[in-house]
């Protein structure tokens, strides 16, 4: 989610920005099928935490999470956050946004991800020439935990050019 944030915040141009990497973005919208994991399975693993529930249920049914991952926060919150998050994976189209979104731009994402297909790293390349591409090897949507140290040496490359 944090990486359709960062092309929403540096499309709209409201803030100061020296350049963006994005992380494996969500792709997933209007006509192009349903985000990988359905709502059921994350409202499922909400279940899970008002329950309590531990790393290894959580690996089980939400195999994007994080290690050691967990859901905090008051569980209404959470079910409409969830919910609504959800939703804008497949109706909110990041190819709306993508082409504004500022230079220099990085768009990193695993080689073997369910949320950044081969089709939709073309059609992302395909739209703002100045956006540095990097598929990192052997990872899914959570590059960082899937493929250390390929990622961090992915981001260096992709932050070089913006830190002079």
């Amino acid at each position: 989610m944090g990486a359709r944030i960062t092309a929403a915040v540096a499309a709209r141009g409201k803030v100061a920005i020296g350049g963006s990497v994005l992380a494996d973005p969500p792709i997933s919208g209007p006509g192009r099928g349903p985000y990988p994991t359905s709502l059921d399975v994350f409202l499922g693993q909400l279940s899970q935490a008002e329950r309590g529930t531990g790393a290894d249920e959580v690996a089980r049914s939400w195999p994007l999470a994080a290690p050691g991952a967990g859901v905090a926060g008051p569980p209404a919150v959470q079910l409409r956050a969830i919910t609504a998050t959800h939703r804008g994976f497949e109706t909110e189209d990041f190819f709306d946004r993508w082409p504004s979104v500022p230079g220099p731009t990085a768009l990193l994402y695993g080689a073997d991800s369910p949320v950044v297909t081969a089709a939709g790293a073309a059609r992302a390349r395909a739209l703002p020439p100045s956006a540095a591409f990097a598929a990192v090897p052997d990872a899914g949507h959570l590059i960082f935990r899937d493929n250390l140290p390929a990622a961090p040496a992915a981001l260096r490359t992709a932050l070089r050019p913006m830190v002079g």
